[in-house]
């Protein structure tokens, strides 16, 4: 049996980590998280948010893509 690492309280991207919260899926662990963008708590994967590949919420990601998206040139 693999030991799990401890990674609560540290931060993954927009992601803070407060409690592990088990394994599902195919062994996978998972963590209760926060995004520090809207103070969400949410359900996330350890492997997910270590690769980089998880950095905040949902919502937030949305919020953030359409807005890099949308974003109008300055002109002067």
């Amino acid at each position: 049996k693999m030991k799990r690492e401890i990674i609560e309280g540290q931060c993954f991207g927009a992601w803070k980590v407060l409690k592990y919260d088990g394994c599902y899926e195919h062994k996978k662990s998972y963590y209760i998280c926060q995004c520090m963008n809207c103070g969400g708590i949410y359900r996330v994967r350890a492997d997910k948010m270590k690769a980089g590949r998880s950095t905040q919420c949902a919502p937030c990601a949305r919020k953030n893509h359409a807005r890099k998206k949308h974003t109008p040139m300055l002109k002067e």
